[in-house]
């Protein structure tokens, strides 16, 4: 049974300025879960494994601060973990991957078979060179409208929206679930989750 079964940690919010941040232990990483001792370039498997697990379970993320993650939430994310590398190291082996580091549309080629109602909205990929401290906001805020005001035709009722954004050898995954109105940025790393509050119209949402 692998450790990450055997003790679930429980993981309690810091708060700033309204924000709620979660920081993962260490040994609860992606270079470390499934007794890893070096690390991996799995980030964008892990990123939609963890997606599918996330909408599969109908996993609201919300926390208050005298309370921890649920525990199937950090289950999820340990097992997106240690399958993402185990699929990547499969990809590996069987000499399939032209690069160490997979783009969205490999990832989710890559676990269709598990999560086939994970598709990428094609119209609204987004290839963006400028700083990403200047644009993200500005780059995240199309997509998210778009999915509130003209949802795709085959989106499921009440479903969530799934952001993935991949940067220098990096993924970040941004849920946004409607129902809480809240946006969580998840690193692709596994170190932390950040969730806020979103607004609509022509406010910054994040």
């Amino acid at each position: 049974m692998a450790k990450y079964v055997e003790h679930c940690p429980d993981i309690f919010p810091q708060q700033e300025r309204g924000v709620n941040v979660w920081w993962l232990p260490e040994e609860f990483s992606q270079s470390r879960l499934g007794d890893r001792e070096i690390g991996s370039n799995a980030c964008s498997l892990i990123a939609v494994l963890l997606s599918g697990r996330i909408d599969e379970f109908q996993l609201q993320i919300w926390g208050l601060m005298d309370q921890p993650l649920t525990r199937l939430l950090v289950t999820s994310i340990a097992e997106a973990i240690i399958e993402g590398n185990e699929i990547h190291e499969t990809l590996i082996k069987s000499n399939l991957l032209p690069s160490l580091n997979l783009t969205v549309v490999e990832a989710l080629r890559a676990v269709n078979h598990k999560y086939p109602f994970l598709v990428e909205w094609v119209d609204q990929t987004t290839l963006v060179m400028e700083p990403m401290g200047d644009t993200l906001a500005d780059t995240l805020e199309k997509p998210f409208n778009a999915w509130t005001r003209s949802p795709p035709q085959n989106r499921k009722i009440n479903s969530d929206l799934y952001g993935v954004l991949v940067g220098d050898d990096k993924t970040v995954v941004f849920v946004y679930q409607p129902q809480l109105a809240k946006i969580t940025v998840i690193d692709g790393m596994l170190e932390f989750l950040v969730s806020c509050k979103c607004e609509c119209g022509d406010k910054t949402f994040i």
